[in-house]
């Protein structure tokens, strides 16, 4: 009897083992629809089972569990109830087995909405070849990026080739290509023509393209609820993203998904809005811009004369499409929905290149209203091929263009800077530019006299320059005595910051300094003293009298404008001899004198030799 339970039992086991020796993955896993406290992680078995998903915080310990009971091969588990801003690990399998771990499975929930730090983009177009091509975008940016954060990877349609079958969709995206990515980072695709010729429709939703993503029709993360997958818009941190579909849902300004874009970008608060689809309204690369219907192309000419006048008027900073294999780049433009022979130099609010490497970054000021402040426009259709030029190469609302690389863009938005590169396979930059909004100017400074104070550049750059001081960073912090004047700029001076540095007067209603030194304005002694010669040149020597009523001895410090001190002794008597130390900038300092009892200060200007 025992024997036979025994081997009842060996059965069962080796049944339940033969049964998961079976099951494996064969797509996945990869994450979607994203927010700051939640996603969705899907995959696809050979076989159908139950759905389960382990997480938490820390790769030893993932304690929480998510299971579903219906069998299936594709798989989609939504995880609730997350930390925002939070990085989690997580395994899969069903209720029998773990199937897939390691160290490339984990995610990171979204900062709440509005949240400024820096944000980082992949960004591919027309990838979806299956080849090595495709592969060498792949591994130059992952060479380049060097293992940062992702905050998101932007598909820009034509994303399997060449009809967007669920098979090709498996070599392009799934097999040997971006798997060890997208079980770490989301993507948000928009859909290209080639994305639909497999029978997918956007009516509907239904085809392979609408199986594979999950993305937020509902306006889960803060855009507004578009009802389909086929276009749809969310918010990272301070930008807001739309993806529309310039292929199967109907372009005219009268249309759904027109009418929908309108109320999207009317409730729109972010500081950056940032859009893409397939269809490239400029460009003279494998399709040409100017084609009107009934011409292959005629989404082209329809988008740009339907939708970019919304679009401008609400206030877009940045478009990205594909559709032609090539690379183009437009300069800051405004105001033009016709064919290429009708721009203007007015179109152009900026025909500088942008680089803020070699030349000023576009400008824009967004603080009295976004509206037609200017829009650049990207071609990055190279992402897995690169083909000719049409009639008209290039196009001349471009900066740059190019067919000769294949390459993806590299998009990194931290506080009101927005920077953009294209890498080339080849792991080079052909092509950068940055956009600013709303920096530089004059800012008065209230400060409390004698306390710390931090002065913050008003847009991020690597070089930034304080001045007096010629100290770089982007933030500065002294310890101000007296009124007075601090600059900073980048370092070719395109974008200047004036602050002027205005004390508290103790006492005074705006008087919220506590423990400040009140007696540091020019009263009680200091109207005694005298400092002679005033001005004098640096290493000089100061002859300084003071009232024999005081006590000695006394302490006298030399601080420079930012508060630092920069020479200090002690004296004993009411008359005394200052030496001032050598290679003093000149500029206006500050003769402190102070005792455990009483403190004031006079001013001296010193002078160059």
């Amino acid at each position: 009897m025992i024997k036979s339970l025994y081997v009842v039992f060996i059965s069962i086991l080796l049944s339940i083992f033969s049964s998961n020796a079976q099951v494996f993955v064969t797509r996945g896993p990869y994450l979607q629809k994203s927010t700051s406290n939640s996603i969705v992680i899907k995959w696809r078995t050979n076989s159908a089972t139950s759905s389960r998903v382990i997480y938490g915080t820390d790769p030893l310990a993932q304690t929480n569990t998510v299971s579903l009971n219906n069998n299936t091969t594709d798989h989609e588990v939504e995880l609730t109830g997350l930390l925002p801003d939070t990085k989690y690990y997580y395994s899969i399998g069903n209720a029998s087995n773990l199937i897939a771990t390691g160290a490339d499975q984990f995610f990171y929930t979204h900062t709440p909405i509005g949240v400024e730090r820096e944000y980082n983009f992949w960004v591919l177009g027309d990838c979806g070849t299956a080849s090595n091509d495709q592969r060498n975008v792949r591994d130059a940016f992952l060479q380049y990026n060097n293992g940062k954060r992702i905050d998101g990877i932007l598909l820009l349609g034509d994303n399997a080739y060449d009809f967007g079958t669920d098979g090709q969709y498996q070599d392009a995206i799934f097999n040997n290509m971006y798997e060890e990515i997208i079980s770490n980072t989301v993507m948000w695709p928009t859909p290209g023509n080639h994305d639909y010729y497999s029978g997918a429709d956007a009516a509907t939703q239904s085809g392979p393209y609408y199986d594979i993503f999950t993305l937020p029709k509902n306006g889960e993360l803060g855009g507004f609820p578009s009802g389909t997958e086929a276009y749809y818009s969310f918010n990272i941190g301070n930008i807001h993203f739309i993806s529309l579909d310039s292929y199967d849902s109907p372009r005219d300004s009268t249309g759904a998904m027109v009418n929908w874009l309108r109320q999207d970008l009317q409730q729109n608060q972010q500081e950056w809005t940032i859009v893409y689809f397939h269809h490239a309204p400029y460009t003279k690369g494998s399709h040409n811009s100017d084609n009107p219907f009934p011409y292959i192309d005629f989404e082209l000419p329809e988008v740009r004369e339907q939708i970019l006048p919304i679009l401008e008027r609400g206030g877009v900073d940045l478009i990205l499409c594909g559709h032609s294999h090539s690379y183009e780049r437009s300069y800051l433009l405004n105001g033009h929905y016709g064919k290429s022979n009708t721009l203007q130099p007015s179109h152009k609010l900026d025909a500088g290149s942008g680089d803020f490497v070699t030349d000023c970054p576009y400008y824009k000021n967004t603080l009295n209203g976004k509206a037609n402040k200017g829009t650049v426009y990207t071609v990055c259709g190279v992402s897995g091929k690169k083909s000719g030029t049409s009639s008209g190469w290039p196009h001349p609302a471009m900066y740059t263009s190019s067919v000769d690389h294949f390459g993806s863009m590299i998009l990194t938005i931290k506080n009101n800077r927005l920077d953009a590169k294209f890498l080339t396979s080849n792991q080079t930059i052909f092509d950068q530019f940055t956009i600013i909004k709303n920096a530089g100017g004059k800012i008065m400074v209230p400060f409390c006299q004698g306390q710390p104070l931090t002065l913050t550049s008003s847009f991020p750059h690597s070089s930034y320059t304080w001045q007096p001081g010629n100290i770089i960073g982007n933030q500065l912090t002294i310890t101000p005595y007296f009124n007075s004047v601090y600059y900073g700029a980048d370092p070719m001076g395109c974008i200047r910051d004036t602050f002027q540095l205005v004390a508290i007067q103790p006492g005074s209603p705006q008087d919220t300094c506590g423990n400040g030194i009140s007696s540091l304005n020019e009263f009680d002694f200091s109207e005694e003293v005298d400092i002679y010669p005033n001005p004098i040149v640096a290493g000089g020597q100061v002859q300084v009298q003071l009232p024999s009523t005081l006590s000695f001895p006394l302490s006298v410090q030399l601080l420079a404008a930012s508060g630092n001190v920069v020479g200090e002794v002690q004296i004993t008597s009411n008359k005394t001899t200052l030496q001032l130390p050598q290679g003093l900038s000149a500029g206006t300092y500050l003769l402190r004198f102070f005792s455990s009892t009483y403190s004031f200060t006079k001013h001296l200007l010193i002078l160059q030799p």
